[in-house]
Order: C-alpha cells, then structure tokens, then sequence
C-alpha cells in the first residue's frame, strides 16, 4: 500500500491526530479527509424533496391505478350492455321476421293454393296463384328493403308463387335446412346462405303450411332476408369512436360484419391473433375476451342470440379503453413537476437557515477538539440550535473540568493498581505457601504415626506372655486407631493434591481409562460377583489421572455400599441441554434424600465403621475432581433400590488460574491442539489428545 495517504481515503475516512490539551492532557481526534461526502444542504434538499415526492408519487400511481381499473370496469359494462342490447334487437327483429312468415302460412289463400298444389301433382289455378303472388308482394313492399324475396312451397320443395310475379317459379329448394326443418312442423331462423335465386347471401326464415283438413304439412313459406339489415340492427349502438359491432356463429364465421366483404366470406378461425375469441365462442359463452387484430388489441363483449347458434360481439379498442387513465396520469406528472419545482425552491431556504448555524457548531466544534477549551459559541437563530450552541458551551466547561478530574483519578488509579499487584503477588506466595505446607504437614505426620504403630506391635510381640488379654484389646485399639489416624492423613493429603498436583488436561477417551480402573479394581468385582456394563462414552478433554480416580471411586463405592447377593453397575452417558452427563448407576442400598448433599463433605460418614470401612473422604474428592474441571456432580437414589450418581465435565479452555500459574513457575508447557503454550504466548482454549 502507498505510505501517501491517498490509497489509506479507500480504506479509512479518518486518521487519529494527536492532541495536547491547555491543560497539559493528550487527546486523540479523527481529522475528516476531504471526499466525495455529500453535503448537509443536498441531504436535507434530497430528503425533502423525497418526503414531498414519494407521498405524490405514491398517490398518483394508487390513482392512476384505480382510475384505470374504473375506467376499464365502466367502459367493459358499458360495452356488455352494447352487445345485449344489439343481441335483444335482434332477437325482436328475428321474432318478428319469424311471427311474419307464420302470419303468412296461416292465410286461407296460402293453405288452398298449397293443398291444390299437393292434391293434383303440380297442377294449381292461375287465378289463386296470382293473387296469392300479388297478396306476397304487397307484403314485400310494405316491409321494406330487407327482404330478398317471399316464397311459397309445397311439400315437394319446388317454389309454386313468389312476391316477384312467378319470377322465381318452379326453382327447386327441398335440400335447403330451414325447408327440411318446416317440413318437421318447425318454424325456424335459417343459416345465411347464399339465394339461388338472386345469387346474393340472405338470412331466411320459413315456416310449415299445415292443412286445413288433416293439419299435416303440405309446404312452407320462406322469407329472404338481406344480411345487411342485421347490420343495421348491430350498427345500432356503438361505444366510443372506434369502437363497432358484429355478428358471428359458433364457427367463427361472420354473419354481419359492418365490412360487407367480410360476410359469408372471411372464417375468424383462420384470422391470424383472434383465436382466443374462436376458443370463448367455442365454449358458448357469455362476457369479455381480448383479442389481437391487424396490429391492434381489442376488448370484446360476446352475448348469445336466443334462440340461435350467433353470438354479437361489440368491439373497442384497448388504446381507447385505457385513454383516460393516460390522461390522469399525465395530469398528475404535471402536479408532481410544479410541486418538485416549489419544493426545491422550499427546501433551499430551510436548508440555508439550518445548515449555516450547524457549520458554525462544527467549526466550534474543531477548536474545542483542538483542545481550547475556553472556546464559546456565539449563535442566535431563535430556534432550537440556540440551546444547542448554549449546550456545547456547557459541555467545553465540563469537560474542562472532567479532565482535570481524570487526571487526578487516573494517578490515584495508577497507584491503586500497583497496590492491587502487590498484594495478589503476596496472596499468591500465601497460598503456595499453605499448600506447601499441607503437603509437608501430611506427610511428616505418616512418620511418627508409623513409629507409633511400630512400637506397639513390637509391644505385643516381646510382652505377648505377660500381657493379659485386655491388655491386648488395649494394644490392638491403639493401633487400628493409630492406622486410621494413617489412612485419613492420606486421604487428606490425597484430597489436598486434587488442586495442587492435577496434571494439565488433555484429550482423553473414557473408555481406555475405565479399562484400567477395571483391571485395578478386579479383585474386589470378582470377589463380590458383580456385573459392570459401560455405555459409548464420548471423548473428553481432562486430567487422565484424576478422571482414573473418580470413576475408581465412584465404582468402589457401588461394589461396597450393596446388600445384593450380585452387584449391578451400568456406567453411560446421556446428553442434557448440550452437555455430556456421566451416569454411574448400582442396584446398592440408596441414599435418603436429606443425605445426598451431605455425603459430598469431607469425612462425612452415614454409617458406622463396623457396617462399611472407609474414612468418609472418598466423595468429597470425587467432587473436588470434577469442580476442577469445571463440572458439576450430584446423585439420584432410591433408598433400598439403588443410587445414580452423574457428573458433568466443563469447558477444557477453562484452566483455573492456579493451574496456569503453577504450570508456568514449573515451566512447564500448557497442552494445545497440535502444540504447547509456553509464559507469555496466548491460546484459544483448544486441547492435545492424549
């Protein structure tokens, strides 16, 4: 890295500078190097033009939003309603079309002319078929332009009178649909075909003609209908300015279409982009389906003609539809603009008025960080930063007043602490030297207790005859009390050492060291008949030594304390809330309750020498092992059935300190994973294996 400082700006926006204080105390302050910050005044300028604009933005998109979903529902209703009402026009136009050629087929003329026709194979009178011919023609005329021609024929198909003067006589139309379906006795709307008479594409309507003798059908009437006068009917209503209106069957050809080109000729199914509305035609049903055509996206209103297989389909475009949405929205881009415009003007001000009494503060500010404490703010902005200058002129005398106190703390706290050092120093020597002196103190008592021991049996030797037999009970007295005077001595000096000669932790699998304790406590299991079962056991980090000691007398004490004929011990391991639980469960004689804290103190005994031989020191040591190893130990019993006793073993790292120092004085290495730790090295806390 560059030592000029122009790399460290990427790294740091601050160095530490130091600072010598009137009053003679070091500070340290951070000098702000010159960037690309941006300024109070843009901050404040930006924020508030946020705060004005998000808000606007926010509500003119909810706006635009909801203008459009509104427009879009009003203007698709509106547009269902078209086609209904176009679809209700034609059903009325078709009805009447349909209640015409009936009204005609009901005429005594027709039924007569029809039935003669039918009687002498063809051959009618001139005279009735004229005036039927002219009777169809007036007809013709008063209904208008709509009609192509008005058709009489009997049961054979063949036209015998039309409303053209006979001009369509004799054409052969029994393979027509609608005739086939009159002869069935049914009135009906025909498909939109193209006439054989006139050549052009009609709609027609028939109707049976019945005879008045039997009521059987002996012909029909049939109307020829323009195409263009559904048209008519469909350009009836319209929505908006481009917006139009068709009608269609379920093959997706037109029926009328306002482009005349378009009927009978041009199939939607073969139209590129509509066929999703081929697919909604299909499923004969009714409502709203969009659709592409010609490069533009259309929304249609498809409602089925009753009474037929044509559905009318009104027609706008999406661009027209979605237009007043457009113009809300820019309506509301002009607001936010005028409104961007006068808070920028806003802000500009506010920001002048709040940046320039804060440039003062922090020029202030500096040469109170200088170290001139004697500095005072000279503000006057009737406003908030007023109290603001008022506080930080405070604070310089406080601070002012702080160091000197820290000052003086601060050597009285030096001095203090070189006491605390000495003292621990000579408290550590203390406690070395107590522990010294325990260690000594055991052991110079086993000499003289020795002796004791020693000269008394020599005693009993060389005066066996003239010692009477109580004077032997005496002797025999002295020295059982003088060997358990021997062993409690050892067993205080045992459980001195727990602290003093623990060797270091180290990783160390339970299941090698119970193999040992096993081996050494063989004798007393197999003489006792006793069955041990030991459980996985997962590695652990501890004194070897020490663990080898607990479980020893943790087991001895299973093997004593039973009144069974064949001892059980079950040595497991279980986890609870993290931690590994150590379990050493017999089948002995149990614990009362207001016992099982008490066992655990030092020559504590709940039976008598006579019962059970011990000094009472065993569980105590077993408690001090694992209070080393930062753990815990308890026991559950059920008196009379058996007793569990469980230990946790704490975090390795945890070295108590007496530990580390003895160690260090010793010079001796503290155990690490993959190396040793030597006086004055740190360590993480992690353990060798053994």
């Amino acid at each position: 890295m560059a030592a000029d400082g122009r790399d460290g700006r990427n790294i740091r926006d601050s160095a530490p500078e130091k600072l010598r204080c009137g009053n003679g105390v070091s500070q340290t302050r951070h000098v702000r190097k010159k960037g690309n910050d941006m300024k109070l005044r843009s901050k404040l300028l930006i924020g508030g033009l946020s705060s004005t604009m998000i808000p606007i933005l926010i509500i003119g998109l909810i706006s635009v939003y909801r203008s459009s979903e509104s427009v879009s529902s009003i203007v698709e209703h509106n547009l269902s309603n078209v086609s209904e009402n176009i679809a209700g026009h034609i059903e009325s136009g078709l009805a009447n079309e349909l209640r015409l050629v009936e009204t005609i087929s009901f005429f005594g003329s027709v039924i007569s002319v029809t039935e003669e026709a039918a009687g002498d194979g063809g051959r009618e009178s001139r005279d009735r078929i004229d005036r039927v011919q002219d009777e169809l023609g007036k007809i013709k005329e008063r209904a208008g332009s709509r009609y192509s021609s008005i058709l009489l024929l009997n049961g054979n198909g063949i036209v015998i009178a039309d409303s053209s003067g006979g001009k369509f006589k004799g054409l052969d139309l029994h393979d027509r649909d609608y005739f086939l379906a009159a002869l069935q006795g049914k009135a009906n709307i025909g498909t939109v075909v193209e006439s054989r008479a006139t050549g052009k594409v009609i709609l027609t309507a028939a109707a049976p003609i019945r005879s008045s003798r039997d009521n059987a059908v002996v012909g029909a009437v049939v109307s020829g209908i323009f195409v263009e006068y559904l048209t008519e009917l469909a350009d009836r209503t319209r929505l908006g300015k481009g917006g139009y209106s068709f009608v269609i069957d379920t093959n997706g050809r037109y029926i009328a279409h306002p482009l005349k080109e378009y009927v009978f000729d041009i199939n939607i199914a073969e139209t590129l982009g509509m066929e999703s509305l081929v697919a909604h035609l299909r499923r004969g049903r009714q409502g709203m389906v969009e659709y592409s055509r010609n490069g533009f996206e259309n929304i249609a209103s498809v409602t089925p003609i009753a009474g037929s297989e044509w559905y009318v389909v009104a027609v706008i475009l999406k661009a027209e539809l979605l237009a007043p949405a457009s113009r809300v929205a820019k309506d509301i881009a002009f607001v936010a603009c005028i409104t961007a415009a006068l808070g920028a003007c806003f802000f500009c001000f506010f920001a002048k008025s709040v940046v320039d009494p804060l440039e003062k503060l922090q020029e202030g500010a500096r040469i109170i960080g200088n170290g001139d404490l004697d500095f005072a703010f000279q503000i006057q902005t009737h406003s908030e930063l007023d109290a603001l200058a008022k506080a930080f002129n405070e604070m310089a005398q406080k601070l002012k007043t702080t160091l000197q106190k820290v000052k003086s703390e601060s050597e009285e706290r030096k001095a203090a602490e070189e006491q605390v050092v000495r003292a621990n120093a000579e408290l550590s020597r203390s406690n070395e030297d107590l522990q010294q002196f325990a260690y000594v103190a055991s052991h110079d008592l086993q000499e003289p207790l020795r002796s004791v021991v020693g000269y008394l049996q020599f005693i009993e030797r060389l005066y066996a005859d003239k010692l009477d037999d109580k004077g032997k009970d005496f002797i025999d007295r002295a020295v059982a009390a003088t060997k358990r005077m021997q062993s409690m001595i050892q067993d205080l000096l045992t459980f001195s050492q727990v602290a003093t000669r623990g060797k270091p932790f180290m990783r160390c699998n339970p299941a090698e060291i119970l193999a040992d304790t096993l081996e050494s406590l063989n004798f007393s299991i197999e003489s006792k008949a006793a069955s041990v079962t030991v459980g996985k056991l997962p590695e652990v980090v501890a004194d070897r030594s020490q663990l080898k000691q607990l479980f020893q007398n943790l087991i001895g004490n299973a093997l004593k304390f039973c009144d069974k004929e064949r001892p059980a011990i079950d040595i497991f391991c279980n986890e609870h809330d993290g931690k590994a639980v150590f379990m050493v469960r017999d089948n002995g004689i149990g614990i009362e309750p207001e016992y099982r804290e008490k066992i655990f103190e030092i020559f504590q005994r709940l039976h008598g020498r006579s019962l059970y031989e011990g000094t009472g020191i065993g569980l105590a040591v077993c408690k001090k092992i694992v209070e080393r190893h930062r753990g815990k130990i308890w026991v559950e019993s059920v008196p009379g059935e058996g007793s569990t006793f469980c230990f946790t073993l704490g975090d390795a790292m945890e070295y108590s300190r007496q530990d580390k120092d003895r160690l260090i004085r010793e010079n001796r290495s503290i155990p690490m994973r993959g190396k040793t730790m030597t006086e004055g090295e740190s360590h993480d806390g992690r353990y060798a294996s053994c």
